[in-house]
């Protein structure tokens, strides 16, 4: 009965307009109109002999009054009347000067698109449903994806969710290239580290120093003395959220302590950094400095003051600039140092450390209130693409990327993705670093629509791998 109605009244409204008679001069021509339904959105079609302009008439909150300006022959349109939850009356009518008014009413309030399309003429209007869609993947056994759309006036959204069962698989942080200071694509990551899906994590700059604490298999692999929230993994695969903050420092022979500002990452002016070998294979500065390279136990093998020094196997290179430089150029082969990092007694005991923040929830509810982590505005202040990890009731690991900065999805605030996260069943979560690199890839493919249009290289992942069998 309903299709019987639409085709009746698609079928009145062209019979009215094809009476027009012809005018003497060329005039617009509405030869059709028609309109069809989807998930998303209702359109309304009006075939047209030529381009026109569009004007926004005066309008309420469910109602759509385009003016077409160019001249129309015929008289008025009558009105027709379009069956349909969302699009309930559709006038077409002529108005001063010539020109066309088309009045749809609707159902609900809602947003609406109107554009003209040539090779025919088509005028089109899209008008958007508000909806709220929920797609659910297995991917593998205990890793389900979930996609979720949503409209809500002119706010859209996308959403993406992986659940990690963590009685079959694992988290754990993956860097670009296995190395400090470098940067690829997050596919490259998930695939050199033969992972089975991921998420991007740590922040970073552009040469690719890890801003935040991170730990891997036991060995620590950048330090940030702020205290900010990390993702604790431990032996037994448990987690945790927790803040750290690194402290490391040098003791000379001579009992001086000096304080270690960094590990892994560019020497500026005036500072001290220590590079290990299982992540960094040589110094990164900007002017020479004096790097002095000691074994596992704190011996002095040997002091460099050229700025180029690689960083062999089991091997630590101490480099300083300014003051430090002048403490360590004291330094002679054969002398002991005493070399400690702390990352504070929970991130201690854990085998992966992966910081980042700020939290979201705390035991089921949102954090609030101010900016305790100090991250700058771009982070904490209005909607953007967001990453973040969350664990859920039952301790299993919940990955979550929302789009944002397009026309297909707004993104979030950090508030909002709290609140997205809670309502999915998540108990604890944080925020990882978001904008143009937030991705989830699953496999080889990418789940979302990066902002940047391209897949940006990123430092650092979260990467799901299965568990090996049990023994």
């Amino acid at each position: 009965m309903r299709l019987f109605l639409r085709r009746a009244a698609v079928f009145l409204l062209t019979a009215v307009l094809l009476l027009w008679p012809c005018a003497a001069q060329a005039a617009l021509v509405v030869k059709d109109i028609r309109y069809s339904d989807s998930a998303e959105k209702t359109r309304v079609v009006l075939d047209i002999n030529e381009n026109v302009t569009l004007a926004e008439a005066a309008g309420f909150g469910n109602r759509i009054a385009l003016e077409i300006g160019a001249g129309a022959a015929g008289e008025d349109v009558k009105d027709i009347i379009l069956s349909g939850r969302l699009l309930r009356q559709v006038k077409l009518f002529k108005i001063k000067d010539g020109r066309l008014l088309l009045d749809i009413m609707l159902g609900e309030e809602t947003a609406y698109s109107a554009f003209v399309l040539k090779e025919p003429w088509r005028l089109v209007v899209d008008i958007f449903k508000n909806y709220d869609i929920k797609n659910e993947e297995t991917i593998a056994p205990g890793l389900v994806y979930t996609n979720i759309r949503r409209r809500a006036g002119e706010r859209v959204l996308k959403m993406h969710y992986l659940t990690v069962d963590k009685s079959r698989w694992r988290l754990r942080p993956a860097m670009a290239n296995r190395e400090a200071l470098r940067r690829d694509s997050l596919k490259n990551i998930i695939y050199d580290n033969h992972a089975a899906a991921g998420v991007n994590a740590s922040y970073f700059d552009r040469d690719g120093w890890v801003i935040g604490n991170l730990k891997i298999n036991g060995e620590i692999v950048a330090g940030e003395e702020r205290g900010r929230t990390a993702l604790l993994i431990y032996q037994d695969e448990s987690m945790e959220f927790a803040l750290t903050d690194y402290y490391a420092q040098i003791v000379l022979p001579d009992k001086t302590i000096l304080p270690v500002k960094g590990v892994n990452r560019a020497r500026l002016a005036d500072d001290l950094v220590v590079y290990e070998s299982s992540f960094a294979r040589r110094v990164k500065a900007s002017q020479p400095g004096c790097d002095v390279i000691i074994d596992k136990d704190g011996k002095v093998l040997a002091l460099d003051f050229t700025g180029d020094v690689v960083c062999e196997k089991d091997e630590v290179i101490i480099s300083g600039h300014g003051a430090m430089a002048d403490y360590l150029s004291a330094l002679k082969p054969g002398d002991t140092v005493v070399f400690s990092q702390s990352m504070g007694d929970q991130a201690d005991k854990a085998a992966h450390v992966l910081g980042a923040g700020p939290r979201l929830i705390d035991t089921g509810r949102i954090v609030s209130g101010g900016n305790p982590e100090d991250f700058p505005p771009d982070i904490m202040n209005g909607r953007a693409p967001r990453t973040a990890v969350g664990i859920n009731g039952k301790g299993d690991a919940v990955l979550f990327v929302a789009d944002g900065r397009s026309k297909e999805s707004a993104g979030l605030t950090l508030w909002e993705a709290a609140e997205e996260l809670l309502a999915f069943g998540v108990v604890d979560a944080m925020n990882l670093d978001g904008g143009g690199s937030s991705e989830m890839v699953i496999g080889s493919q990418v789940m979302n629509s990066p902002s940047d249009k391209q897949e940006r290289k990123i430092s650092v992942a979260l990467a799901v791998a299965a568990k090996p069998p049990e023994p």
